[in-house]
Formats: structure tokens, sequence, C-alpha cells
């Protein structure tokens, strides 16, 4: 008598099988969630780069082209040679920060998750220099990173 022959695998077989392509979608998952972490981290810091830049270039250029600045309990007025002018101020924005201006037609938003841990602008140097370093501290993770810059009044200096 002829031995039957088998026609498909065996249980033990499927089982192998199994066990196999479970580890190999284990691993296949694990390394797209390592990834969109990372990529949402990576946004988030794109997110926190664009935000600073445009806040700083906004700044850079009130102060610069300002005809006085004044600071009354924490709100920067700066007043132009036209007699507008821009108010900044940090308001508290769900446990962090937000940095706002009005430009006349009320407050908006230019940047959030600021830390107020120090003031928002500061006389710098001598006053001849015109000087004003603005600060900005923000939450990376569990760190509080400062960004600091210095702007030149071109009113004091020229006068």
């Amino acid at each position: 008598m002829m031995p039957k022959r088998q026609l498909g695998f065996s249980l033990v077989e499927l089982m192998v099988a199994m066990v196999i392509g479970l580890v190999v979608m284990l691993g296949a998952t694990e390394a797209f969630r390592s990834i969109k972490v990372s990529f949402n981290r990576l946004q988030d810091i794109s997110n926190l780069q664009s935000s600073l830049s445009f806040v700083s270039d906004t700044i850079l250029h009130d102060i610069r082209r300002a005809e006085s600045i004044d600071e009354n309990d924490g709100v920067f007025t700066i007043r132009f040679m036209n007699s507008d002018e821009h108010l900044y101020r940090l308001t508290e924005d769900d446990g962090d920060y937000a940095l706002q201006v009005d430009s006349g037609d009320g407050f908006s938003t230019l940047a959030k998750g600021l830390v107020n841990d120090q003031p928002l602008m500061e006389k710098h140097g001598d006053e001849e220099l015109g000087g004003w370093q603005v600060n900005l501290s923000y939450r990376d993770g569990g760190d509080v990173k400062d960004y600091s810059f210095l702007a030149i009044h071109r009113r004091e200096v020229f006068q």
C-alpha cells in the first residue's frame, strides 16, 4: 500500500507561520509608532521655530520703526510716527502663556506655549544705544528654553 499524500499544511506549520507573521506585524507596528512619534516631534519643533521666527520679525520691525516704547503693568505699547500703536502682552493660556498683540482691532495671538518667567521686553545697554532685549521662554518637553534677541530702536540711536 502507498502512503496518502498530504495536500496542504499541517496544523503545526500553520501555527508556526502565524507566530512568525505576528512577530513581523508587531515589529512593523512598533517601527510605525516610533516613526510617528519622531514625525510629531519634528512637526512641533518646526511649528515652534516658525512661530518664533514670525514673532521675532514682527516685534523687531515694530521696535525699529517705533516713535516711543512704554511699559505699563506688563503691557508694552509701541507708538509710531503716524499715531498708530501696537500693544504686546503675555496672557495665561491653558497653563502656559500666549503672546498677544493689539494693532487697533483687538488682541490677537502671535504665539502660544510660552512661559512667563522673565520680562517680555527690557531696556538693554545705555540710553543712547536704544536697545531692547526681547525674551521669549518656551517649553521643550519638560525643559524651559529661552529665546532672546536684541532689537535696536532706531529713533533713539539717530537722535
